[in-house]
């Protein structure tokens, strides 16, 4: 048993580190021993996927190419996030860029044009989540702690005949812990300082879980080029975060409550420094309830509501001081400063079922129901937005109290989505997939999402599949309705764009050893991108283009203690996705004996290009990042965790979205933290 004192988890809000540790001392009382499960590769592979037809279908015989993450596999690397795990996945790659100083976009397959991963569905628990307004996960979840993870799924590919818009290179699937009981306190490099904890208990029929992760930073030291007099400034990107998570279930009943904030300071904030200024705060609110039932015979059906609200407050400097003196009325030589808010919320409701038809077949079919709604997008400013925005001059400048303006159009987007899918064995050895979706947007769209897959067991070794699937993503409320920004401004005409794609995937499964190599291709239509006018951005639907590539995925039991995992991605890319890297790899070396386990992985990207002015680019290297963790397990579930990222401290840097960082953006070099856990 675990005793918490509610009365100070209020005061987690505020994300004091120090508070929160205080507030979390539990009393136990005995616990058992809890040891490791490592599964064999062949557990593994038989590990189900549900995120790609909504039912559970093993590595082997799911009509998608993916790759899966069990808890156990997470917890033995060095890494504590999303972002860092995508890397170690083929076709996947993270970029760091110049938003906020935790702005980590990730990309499937080398398309990702914009600021944000706008190409890839997160799921969590089989519920969206995103910014209402700009569509992203990565917005409202930069830093989605992975000891939250049960398992974890990526697909790459479309997959818009189940989900609809923004599943369009890739759907992230995750499944989070239940009926786990631990505590994490760790201690590192740039006084971080973070705690992580999991609980579960019993109220009459009501099973109730619970998940803490609190976590703060000073940040690692840069020397970048200052956005307005191009000098040399010494920055820090220091970050703090709370996530925390409450599942209550009862039979069929399911509801759950999840809050996440992060605030960072300094480095950069929408390409600009500002030390001593820039800040960033964003928090998301999601409530979710999900209740199955029978109402026809061979089926079970799912009713599930969501909500979701996302806030993202920050202040950034536009120009620097006396940029504007001359141009101004009346005349300061204030730097020109915002203080803003962007706020949306989303409802879902989807009504989803599962038919069995008889031995060898089955079908899946739902309704969804979805609106986003931009709530807020204001700032307040000390001169004139509008006027800098349209370079109208004289500016007028209004003093410290500032005046208020519009960021967004502050509209709302509906959606209708109804979805079939028919799944048989056609003979013991074939499988097919056919289904598609059908969605409408009032004010934008309508498109229908079509999906064909077989996959054909060779042999015992061998199996073979052939996908074929249509993915559409409209355009997100910030596409078509950003406002009064200096640097990209919405366009109100946007149309959706569409992926048709192509897998051949031959899969080889031994003993001990898991291969897996594909073939994609992607054709693209009235694709959307960001174009320049000026030197500021808009979007716009671009002309046809296309990608294709290889995907080599390699898992080897060495011996009974060593493993290996290890991928390859090579692409051929468009013209416009220049900041992806057309050549990734990745490894993972485990060792693992009686209570004793080391881990080393490792990822690769080659060169990519950042741009210099809207007509030039520069050419950045390619780098290896290498992250390691050693952990010994005492007696009573105690555990003692070393984590090592960027073991070598490889100074590498990734592309900015905006003009004038020839260098790109850098990231974080060596970090070191010591963890002690219990587990009871």
């Amino acid at each position: 048993m675990i005793t918490w004192n509610i009365g100070c988890l209020c005061q987690l809000r505020s994300l004091g580190v120090g508070t929160a540790l205080f507030c979390l001392l539990v009393s136990p009382s005995r616990a058992d021993d809890l040891a490791y499960l490592d599964l064999t590769l062949e557990q593994l592979l038989d590990v189900p996927v549900t995120g790609s037809t909504l039912t559970a279908e093993s590595r082997k015989t799911v009509p998608a190419a993916v790759s899966i993450f069990t808890h156990e596999q997470i917890e033995r690397m060095g890494v504590d996030y999303l972002y860092e795990l995508l890397n170690l996945v083929p076709g996947f790659q993270f970029n760091r860029n110049a938003g906020t100083g935790v702005a980590y976009t990730y990309s499937a397959r080398g398309r990702r044009l914009t600021q944000q991963s706008l190409e890839v569905l997160l799921l969590i628990d089989g519920h969206v989540v995103n910014d209402p307004r700009a569509g992203s996960p990565d917005i409202t979840l930069p830093l989605y702690p992975l000891a939250r993870v049960e398992r974890l799924e990526i697909i790459r590919g479309p997959g818009s005949a189940i989900y609809g818009s923004s599943a369009f290179n890739g759907v992230i699937n995750i499944v989070t812990r239940k009926q786990q009981k631990s505590i994490a306190l760790g201690y590192g490099s740039q006084q971080r300082r973070q705690l992580e904890s999991l609980w579960s208990t019993s109220v009459g029929d009501w099973a109730l879980d619970g998940f803490i992760h609190a976590y703060k930073d000073n940040g690692d030291d840069y020397v970048v080029a200052d956005s307005f007099n191009k000098l040399p400034l010494a920055t820090r990107d220091p970050r703090q975060q709370l996530a925390a998570d409450l599942a209550f279930s009862r039979a069929q009943t399911n509801v759950n409550f999840s809050y996440s904030r992060t605030d960072t300071e300094d480095f950069y904030l929408s390409d600009n420094t500002g030390n001593g200024f820039n800040a960033s705060e964003r928090e998301l609110v999601h409530l979710a309830l999900d209740q199955e039932f029978s109402w026809l015979p061979d089926t079970q059906s799912k009713l599930a509501v969501s909500y979701q609200q996302f806030i993202y407050d920050f202040r950034l400097y536009l120009t620097g001081p006396g940029a504007l003196a001359r141009v101004s009325s009346p005349s300061s030589a204030e730097p020109f400063k915002g203080d803003a808010r962007l706020a949306g919320d989303s409802w879902r409701i989807t009504f989803s079922n599962d038919w069995s038809i008889d031995a060898d077949s089955s079908a899946q079919w739902g309704l969804q129901w979805a609106q986003h709604e931009e709530t807020n997008a204001r700032a307040r400013t000390n001169f004139n937005l509008a006027q800098l925005t349209k370079g109208q001059f004289p500016i007028t400048y209004y003093g410290e109290e500032g005046k208020v303006f519009p960021l967004g159009a502050e509209d709302s987007q509906d959606n209708i989505g109804i979805y079939a899918q028919y799944l048989r064995n056609l003979r013991p050895s074939t499988r097919l997939t056919l289904g598609g979706r059908y969605d409408d947007y009032p004010d934008i769209t309508s498109r229908f999402s079509p999906r064909l897959g077989l996959v054909e067991q060779l042999n015992h070794t061998y199996s073979l599949k052939l996908l074929y699937g249509e993915a559409f993503r409209a355009p997100t409320l910030t596409e078509t309705g950003l406002l009064n920004n200096p640097l990209l401004f919405g366009n109100p005409d946007l149309t959706h764009e569409i992926v048709k794609t192509w897998d051949l995937i031959l899969m080889g499964n031994w003993q001990s050893t898991s291969l897996s190599l594909g073939l994609f291709q992607n054709r693209y239509e009235k694709p959307i991108e960001t174009a320049f006018s000026g030197n500021a951005r808009t979007y716009e639907n671009g002309a046809r283009e296309q990608s294709q590539g290889l995907e080599l995925e390699w898992m080897q039991e060495l011996s009974s203690s060593w493993s290996l995992r290890t991928s390859y991605t090579q692409m051929n890319l468009p013209d416009s996705a220049f900041r992806e890297a057309e050549q990734l790899g990745a490894l993972e070396i485990n060792y693992s004996a009686a209570r004793w386990n080391w881990n080393l992985t490792g990822f690769y990207q080659a060169q990519r290009e950042t741009l210099i002015t809207n007509a030039s680019w520069q050419a950045l290297d390619s780098f290896w990042v290498f992250n390691s963790k050693w952990r010994y397990e005492f007696n009573q579930g105690y555990e003692l965790n070393v984590h090592l990222k960027n073991l070598t401290d490889e100074d590498y840097v990734t592309p900015s979205q905006g003009l004038g960082k020839p260098d790109g953006i850098p990231n974080r070099g060596r970090e070191l933290m010591v963890e002690v856990q219990w587990r009871f």
